[in-house]
């Protein structure tokens, strides 16, 4: 996840990017603890809303109301895995359009490759929601990326033409 360079410290316009920087500044992390996670070890957080914080997007307004452990590896820094959970409701647009039910939830994970480079490997949404006044549903969706192979090319003895011109016709 990119974080503006300015995003700490207020620098940059608020904008609706969902970055490190907005859980930061939306929600206060509690219960640190050690743990081993796919055979690394992590640092654990508890996370719940700031008291205090007031969102100045739809996205910090979203981030506000979630709740949920954020699994951190030391060494490289990087978010291992996320399970948040809305714990109270969410109106998109007032409430009119879409509404989002408390314990909707969101579990990410990213898997390090032998490289240093983390990469997604799991991501799952369970959604209940209420469009409109009248109708509704409930929306699961889960994605696994597997199968990231790392490839090599050499591209030393390649020469580019030099660029064709169009000849003009009178």
């Amino acid at each position: 996840m990119l974080i503006p360079t300015g995003a700490l410290s207020g620098d940059v316009a608020p904008s609706d990017d969902v970055t490190v920087a907005v859980f930061l500044r939306a929600c206060e992390f509690v219960s640190p603890r050690r743990e081993q996670f796919n055979g690394r070890d992590a640092i654990v957080f508890d996370f719940r809303p700031r008291p205090g914080f007031h969102p100045g997007n739809r996205s910090e307004s979203l981030i506000a109301k979630l709740v949920g452990v954020v699994w951190i590896d030391p060494v490289d820094k990087q978010v291992m895995r996320l399970e948040a959970r809305l714990a109270e409701g969410f109106k998109i647009a007032g409430g009119l359009l879409v509404s989002l039910r408390p314990g909707a939830a969101l579990a990410m994970e990213q898997t390090r490759m032998i490289e240093g480079v983390w990469l997604p490997r799991f991501a799952q949404v369970n959604l209940s929601v209420k469009v409109l006044l009248f109708g509704g549903g409930d929306f699961n969706k889960t994605i696994e990326w597997t199968d990231y192979r790392h490839f090599s090319g050499d591209v030393n003895d390649y020469k580019l033409d030099s660029p064709k011109t169009e000849e003009k016709k009178p």
